[in-house]
């Protein structure tokens, strides 16, 4: 069953990631996508992260993240906002467990009783730093209230 549920959770990402990459971004704004749809499709095996491949090529996700830390995500339309921020959160959570990288294989593992590594400001977006459970809960949650959201980042 838990096979499943990342067969669903990766199909839906690389749905967003394609949705990114086919809709229409104003020219001022260009954003990217292939280098994390190239990092995806290296790394992402039947639902199964390989932390090791993405820590090999750490730098690569870095200049991804880059891309999105530079995007003015109110020019975007609303489905281009949905698949940034899903992108987003996704990307971001992958940085953090490389930050622990090889101790640690989930983003579960990381964090506390006392300190969740959700709520760690770690997302470079729009000119601010936020966590991602702002991502989730402050913005995806309750500007696009759309249940599949929980697919995309859980």
């Amino acid at each position: 069953m838990k096979c499943h549920w990342y067969k669903v959770y990766v199909s839906f990402i690389v749905c967003f990631l394609i949705m990114g990459l086919v809709t229409t971004v104003p020219a001022a704004q260009g954003i990217d996508h292939r280098l994390y749809a190239g990092l995806l499709k290296k790394y992402v095996k039947k639902g199964v992260v390989n932390y090791q491949g993405f820590k090999k090529e750490e730098s690569v996700l870095d200049q991804y993240l880059k891309v999105l830390q530079e995007v003015d995500s109110k020019v975007l339309s609303r489905s281009e906002q949905f698949a940034f921020y899903i992108n987003a959160y996704n990307a971001w959570t992958i940085k953090l467990i490389l930050s622990e990288y090889p101790g640690v294989k989930s983003i579960k593992e990381l964090g506390s009783l006392f300190k969740s590594p959700w709520k760690k400001k770690i997302c470079h977006i729009d000119g601010g730093v936020i966590s991602l459970d702002d991502i989730e809960h402050g913005i995806l949650r309750p500007r696009f209230k759309d249940p599949r959201v929980h697919f995309a980042v859980n």
